[in-house]
């Protein structure tokens, strides 16, 4: 009964610290860190697909916008992203050294260069990469706006975890 209560109240003072401290309701960051910049990632893949580039861009900022405080501006941001869509891949899943029959995998991946105009050892350069897997029955165009959505979400957390997170 002791180690019931315990724990009970472990978690109730760690539900209340991580509520506290903006975990879900947005990101807290730096106090000298107030705007952000998003320079639009260029589709630099083999496979280019026309109007990816805008709207990973797009969707990026309004992702940053929702989960923390900073504003968007165009130039002079006070954290910059910018970088290249390197790759868009689209065909059967690979399972070990073998291909899937079963499933397709689209695979998207995005160089980051990450720039704090207030401390450049906060600056980076990274690949991040996001993947979702549909039924090969079916066209890429019918599972298209969920696997965006889907893997645009899983780039964009690693972004921000591997950049303003990290402080």
């Amino acid at each position: 009964m002791k180690t019931s209560i315990k724990h009970i109240s472990l978690l109730c003072m760690l539900s209340l610290s991580i509520t506290s401290c903006g975990i879900f309701g947005g990101i807290t960051l730096k106090e000298d860190i107030e705007t952000f910049e998003i320079r639009k990632f260029a589709d630099n893949s083999k496979t280019v697909k026309p109007g990816l580039s805008e709207r990973f861009s797009l969707k990026f900022e309004e992702h940053i916008l929702s989960h923390t405080n900073l504003t968007y501006v165009t130039d002079n941001g006070h954290v910059v992203y910018q970088g290249e869509i390197i790759r868009f891949e689209n065909g059967p899943k690979r399972v070990g050294t073998s291909l899937s029959l079963k499933e397709n995998r689209l695979i998207i991946s995005v160089r980051v260069i990450f720039t704090d105009t207030k401390d450049s050892e906060n600056n980076l350069q990274k690949v991040f990469t996001g993947h979702h897997d549909y039924d090969n029955g079916l066209a890429l165009i019918d599972v298209e706006e969920e696997a965006f959505k889907e893997i645009f979400q899983k780039i964009y957390d690693d972004i921000v975890d591997a950049t303003i997170l990290r402080w």
